[in-house]
């Protein structure tokens, strides 16, 4: 699902000229910090959260449910200032030209908000697949990379062009942390 969603945003981007196309892609690379921390965090906790729910010890279980998600959401937090004053530095490293630069940095700074969401997005999604509960994380995942993704690319194109499209992600994470308890 990932790899649909990834050709989908591609091929927005690519709308807007090869430039866009790199300056996303390193982008993207630097912001995947922040999002391998959280995939990291969620999936060690899913195995104490998993041993929680086999002893019944609820109350552990909530604790380290929380008490990872605020991990995830701080370590998201400090990333996106992080990223938010450092983005052409960050550019900078991979780029030399001054447009190429200018225009990863925007990027960085779109996509920078939506590091604390992950943290919670990724422990709920670990919380259902430690819980056995694999329809409910499955629903979030496609939500997130297909059901509001896709459709919310196109949207955000229409109506905000090219930061609409880098910024579907940041309301895509946004609305799962809105509703993510109806699943």
């Amino acid at each position: 699902m990932m790899s649909v969603a990834n050709i989908v945003l591609n091929y927005f981007i690519g709308i807007y000229g090869s430039a866009a196309v790199a300056s996303y892609g390193i982008a993207y690379k630097i912001d995947m910090f922040p999002i391998m921390l959280s995939v990291g965090l969620s999936q060690g906790t899913a195995l104490l959260v998993g041993y929680c729910y086999g002893q019944k010890n609820e109350k552990r279980l909530a604790c380290s449910m929380r008490l990872a998600t605020i991990y995830g959401v701080v370590l998201g937090a400090i990333f996106t200032i992080a990223l938010f004053f450092l983005n052409r530095i960050l550019a900078g490293i991979f780029l030399d030209n001054e447009d190429l630069i200018t225009q990863t940095a925007w990027f960085l700074r779109l996509l920078c908000f939506h590091a604390p969401l992950l943290g919670v997005i990724n422990m709920v999604t670990a919380y259902f697949q430690a819980l056995g509960k694999a329809l409910n994380s499955l629903i979030i995942t496609l939500f997130r990379n297909v059901v509001l993704f896709i459709p919310g690319v196109a949207a955000l194109n229409y109506f905000f062009k090219l930061n609409g499209v880098i910024l579907t992600q940041l309301i895509v994470e946004i609305i799962l942390t809105a509703i993510w308890q109806h699943f």
